[in-house]
């Protein structure tokens, strides 16, 4: 028989970025790329004044459209360590428990992102495995994505693409397949199997300086 409370889950996605650990710990700590890094089907705005100054403690609010369905959403920080992680957890909004963990490391000239999302929610087992699931693995196969295309193309290692065009083909990228009985984004099985031929973390990290990276 099927719980009729969904259980707390973990996702788990990986990306390498061209730039120093302490450059993308600003970038991706920095609320006002948020909506930079959302898809178009799942905007998410802050309404808390920006920008906002990070540490343990601090909340954020957000205006969260869904489905076209316009909800409230408060983060709390609860893990404040530059250049290496950070986290944040859902104080008020539409799970019943979400946490997403940022950990950062110094690889192969650049950083290794790796971002842990743990969840619990609303509803039952169903509502968890056929919509919430999925759903976060198509956010996030999109926000992982950007991120590669934008620093290859703002580092100057790659095609300059205009902002529809990136956010195309990210939409594309975060197209979800079934195999085997779980679902995964194409971008999420090119991560993972670059992941498993990284070096350990180098003990110095190597600056590259990108071009412009604000809004």
């Amino acid at each position: 028989m099927w719980p009729s409370v969904a259980r707390e889950s973990s996702l788990t996605f990986h990306c390498w970025l061209p730039i120093s650990r302490r450059q993308a710990f600003e970038f991706l700590s920095d609320a006002r790329h948020l909506e930079r890094l959302t898809p178009p089907w799942f905007r998410l705005l802050p309404l808390t004044p920006l920008p906002v100054e990070m540490e343990i403690g601090r909340t954020i609010d957000y205006l969260l459209r869904w489905r076209r369905l316009p909800l409230r959403w408060r983060s709390r920080v609860t893990a404040w360590d530059p250049p290496r992680r950070f986290t944040y957890e859902q104080e008020h909004g539409p799970y019943r428990l979400f946490r997403h963990d940022h950990l950062y490391r110094a690889r192969n000239g650049g950083t290794a992102v790796v971002e842990e999302v743990s969840f619990a929610a609303p509803g039952g087992w169903l509502m968890h495995k056929l919509l919430v699931e999925p759903e976060l693995r198509r956010i996030f196969t999109f926000r992982q994505q950007v991120l590669e295309r934008l620093f290859d193309r703002e580092g100057g290692s790659g095609p300059a693409l205009g902002h529809d065009e990136l956010v195309s083909q990210a939409i594309d990228a975060s197209r979800l397949v079934v195999r085997r009985g779980r679902i995964e984004g194409p971008f999420e099985t090119d991560a993972r199997r670059r992941g498993e031929a990284l070096a350990p973390e180098e003990p110095e990290e190597v600056e590259v300086v990108p071009g412009h990276l604000g809004p």
